[in-house]
């Protein structure tokens, strides 16, 4: 799969205070996907979330009952970010969880409606040399983090994405810190 397409839909009233769904299926190698047996709610959204694009969020969509939608979402690249996850000797850190933060008020509100809504941030996993590349960054203001158990985060200085733009070679410098047993 080249990545999701989520739905979210949620219909406000009635005695439970209203009801929603979540669903979500495979981008597919000719970039189609296709939901069936969506209900039909008062507020709907479709999310489309590539690999290696920026995610496209449609927020107000509407469905009649016993019809086809089907939308046509133009696709921006975003920006991408590789680098090097180390320790304090230098030496690569495998396996380490690399995320993107935003450093504004927009952010922290899409973070958490994100996460209601099924969304995550752009990820990835170090490799046994410490590399690591994020693809489909929105443009703005973020850091980078690396987090792994046994190790003190690591967030880079705030980074300036731009549409098209690559930023290469960021290091992210985790510690070893204490154990407490």
């Amino acid at each position: 799969a080249l990545g999701q397409a989520r739905i979210f839909a949620f219909s406000m009233g009635g005695r439970r205070g209203g009801r929603g769904i979540r669903r979500t299926v495979p981008i597919l190698p000719d970039w189609t996907f296709e939901m069936r047996g969506v209900a039909v709610h008062s507020r709907m959204q479709i999310t489309v979330d590539p690999e290696r694009f920026q995610r496209k969020t449609d927020e107000e969509v509407k469905l009649a009952a016993g019809t086809k939608f089907e939308p046509v979402y133009a696709l921006s690249q975003g920006a991408r970010l590789s680098g090097r996850v180390v320790s304090d000797a230098g030496a690569p850190i495998e396996g380490a969880l690399v995320a993107i933060e935003r450093t504004n008020e927009r952010g922290r509100f899409q973070r958490m409606a994100g996460a209601f809504m099924g969304l995550e941030n752009r990820t990835a996993v170090s490799d046994a040399q410490g590399g690591f590349a994020l693809y489909g960054i929105e443009p703005g203001a973020a850091t980078a983090t690396a987090t792994k158990d046994g190790w003190v985060q690591a967030k880079s200085g705030e980074q300036a994405f731009v549409e098209g733009g690559v930023i290469e070679g960021l290091e992210l410098r985790m510690g070893s810190g204490t154990a407490v047993a």
